[in-house]
């Protein structure tokens, strides 16, 4: 099931975030709640989750940038990342947001497909080393 994040995931989450980015620092707690977070769980257990922020773009309006998909190492595979993103396009379209944009790496090949396949296209080098994916909505 794929849902908001509550407080009592925070632990869960923290862990995936870990797992996922070892070289960087841990968010702070205020990160939770500064960007809104789906998480997709299944008996109480976190798998995933996702995040985003909605922004004001110059000549785009409302936009939403997909901060982060991360899926627990043992849950790949499943089709988590897709679900999450597929959350996050609901979202930004009820809000109104005339474009999405993400980044990612051209390494990470599982990525790439879900947002090409819900009609991203790659755009620009990111500072990163990644690429700007964007998507009209």
């Amino acid at each position: 099931m794929i849902r908001p994040f509550y407080l009592h995931d925070e632990r869960q989450v923290r862990d995936i975030f870990k797992l996922c980015y070892p070289e960087l620092p841990e968010p702070a707690e205020s990160w939770y709640f500064a960007n809104p977070t789906f998480v997709a769980v299944d008996n109480g257990i976190v798998m995933g989750m996702t995040s985003f922020t909605v922004v004001i773009l110059p000549m785009h309006g409302k936009t939403m940038y997909g901060q982060h998909v991360m899926i627990h190492p043992d849950y790949r595979g499943k089709g988590l990342a897709k679900d999450l993103h597929a959350a996050r396009l609901v979202i930004a379209r009820e809000l109104g947001c005339a474009l999405f944009f993400g980044v990612t790496h051209n390494e990470n090949k599982a990525m790439i497909k879900v947002l090409t396949e819900a009609g991203a296209h790659k755009c620009v080098p990111a500072a990163d080393g990644g690429f700007v994916y964007v998507c009209p909505l």
